[in-house]
């Protein structure tokens, strides 16, 4: 074998070797994740009648440590129901889909931006006496069941034995101001499928309740404002409110004590005293109904989870790195295949010559 042919050889393994060292590192950083993953001390779920203070300590603490808090407002609508003297108002009411994706089209109401921590008028402290009901759930994961050695375990028909257990240790909040009972207002039964047996009723919650938590409403004179875009067709006088099933929502980390988010849903019935105009004015006085959701939903972000982004931005860097060592490497043993080849070739020529020379 020819020195170049050597050299270029031994260039190429140093270069893979180095490439080989810098890639441990990472392979290193996925083992030990793995690892952990394995190590994780599930935390037991709090007590249901301790929940809401439990709730309360974590909001406190999240609003303390977290670096940003962002809320998001959105607003959504049913399709409304147009009504002329308590009856639907023929194709008027056939064209409400189209008369409400109109008026939301603009996505009236809509903002999302950082706050200051102290800044939002909702994220309080919950007044257990406020709470209707509430529930709490965790993520499970089905698992079969193994034996001292390993084996895993059947039944008497020889099914394999499942197991469900806790994943993790985030824990599911769900906190609703309304409560469903029976027609009688005491607590209704549900049958061996858990299905309801007798007639239920919604119990809300108070206005002044759902106003105190969730907010109150927008000035009644600003919020017409938004039906000018329609003032060619309808002109909307008035108003009323009907609030429904309001609930809160919050996903906790039993680990740090900690939210990751905390979402206020707000529903309610809108009633509009509206008149038909201009090609429409032959409907005259009318009433439209619809169902209107206010979402504002803030997220917390933490110190860490910042700088894991950071990593998660390395990590995939790395990826890309490695993706790129991938092809450099095969680009190296092709290149030095096709070296061997033409050293061959030429070895293979120059004894020829040398044959050739000598007959």
């Amino acid at each position: 074998m020819k020195k170049t042919l050597k050299t270029i050889i031994s260039f190429v393994s140093i270069a893979l070797l180095v490439l080989s060292f810098s890639s441990c590192s990472i392979f290193q950083a996925m083992r030990e994740n793995a690892m952990n993953a394995d190590k994780i001390v599930i935390h037991d779920s709090p007590e249901a009648e301790k929940l809401i203070t439990q709730f309360n300590e974590m909001l406190a603490a999240s609003k303390a440590e977290a670096i940003e808090i962002k809320e998001n407002i959105g607003y959504s609508a049913g399709t409304p129901e147009v009504l002329k003297d308590g009856s639907e108002a023929g194709i008027l009411d056939s064209a409400a889909g189209q008369l409400k994706n109109f008026i939301m089209s603009a996505n009236p109401g809509s903002q999302s931006n950082v706050i200051e921590k102290d800044a939002s008028p909702l994220l309080n402290a919950l007044d257990e006496a406020f709470v209707l009901n509430y529930t709490f759930s965790r993520n499970m994961v089905t698992e079969n069941v193994t034996d001292a050695e390993g084996a895993e375990v059947t039944d008497a028909d020889g099914n394999i034995v499942t197991e469900d257990r806790i994943s993790d240790n985030c824990l599911h909040l769900t906190f609703e101001f309304f409560d469903v009972t029976a027609a009688d207002g005491t607590e209704y039964e549900t049958n061996e499928n858990g299905e309801v047996e007798e007639e239920t009723t919604v119990v809300f919650a108070e206005d002044a309740t759902i106003e105190a938590v969730f907010g109150t409403l927008k000035d009644k004179a600003d919020v017409l404002k938004n039906f000018e875009n329609v003032k060619d067709y309808i002109t909307v006088s008035d108003y009323e409110v009907d609030y429904n099933k309001c609930t809160i929502t919050s996903d906790a980390d039993l680990e740090t004590g900690r939210l990751s988010f905390v979402r206020f849903q707000k529903e309610m019935t809108v009633t509009a005293q509206a008149e038909g105009v201009g090609a429409l004015s032959e409907y005259g006085k009318l009433e439209v109904v619809f169902n209107l959701t206010q979402t504002v939903t803030y997220e917390f972000t933490y110190e860490e989870e910042a700088e894991d982004s950071e990593e998660t931005t390395g990590t995939e860097e790395a990826t890309a790195e490695e993706t790129t060592v991938a092809e450099e490497t095969t680009a190296i043993e092709e290149t030095t295949a096709a070296i061997e080849e033409t050293t061959v070739a030429d070895e293979d020529t120059t004894a020829t010559a040398e044959e050739t020379t000598a007959a």
